[in-house]
């Protein structure tokens, strides 16, 4: 909740301040900021889920999370073209309601305290852990890299697709393309290799 009053306060200052500004530069790169962290958590949600027992089949509901993107995307790059570019803040304000909702429904079914776990053995530097998982650690910086090219095409989309001739409705269905195409391995993940086990 703190992350998402953050978004909604940025949101807030980009709908009050639209045009080119100090005051918009830093209320959008803070938006995008505390956006990507809101995903960690999410993630940090579903791992004390799965951890007090709750079955949450994560591929699938990150399959109807894109599917649900696929259509926002599309829905929202025509409605732009034809109205303002204005509602820009104004749908991230309401995804915030909504992730806002999300969290209280989710965390009714977690118990209020986490149950003791045995913390008598002493962690590791992140030094000795990068030694110790050298190919783990690989893993992590070639996830790292992708994570932030992603980001960075994500991001600033908008001029590539000016670039190239296209406009804001153009865009919502490079975006809907984008997130269609990774709907089929997060539906069917868990049933095609969630047999394999480490």
């Amino acid at each position: 909740p703190p992350v998402l009053s953050l978004q909604a306060v940025f949101l807030l200052i980009l709908i009050v301040h639209p045009l080119k500004s100090g005051i918009t530069s830093v209320a959008y790169t803070l938006y995008i900021a505390f956006t990507l962290t809101a995903n960690s958590l999410n993630l940090k949600l579903y791992s004390d889920a799965v951890y007090h027992g709750l079955s949450i089949n994560y591929g699938f509901a990150r399959g109807i999370g894109s599917a649900a993107y696929v259509l926002l995307s599309m829905f929202l790059g025509i409605l732009i073209e034809r109205i303002s570019v204005r509602l820009v803040p104004v749908s991230g304000l309401l995804m915030c309601v909504t992730q806002f909702a999300a969290f209280f429904l989710i965390r009714q079914k977690l118990p209020a305290s986490a149950p003791s776990t045995d913390v008598s053995r002493k962690a590791s530097s992140i030094l000795g852990f990068f030694r110790g998982n050298r190919r783990f650690s690989l893993l992590l910086l070639g996830v790292a890299l992708l994570f932030s090219s992603h980001n960075i095409i994500a991001t600033f989309l908008i001029n590539i697709t000016n670039n190239v001739g296209g406009d804001t409705g153009t865009m919502g269905l490079i975006n809907a393309f984008m997130a269609a195409m990774e709907i089929p391995g997060m539906l069917f993940y868990q049933s095609l290799f969630g047999r394999f086990r480490p």
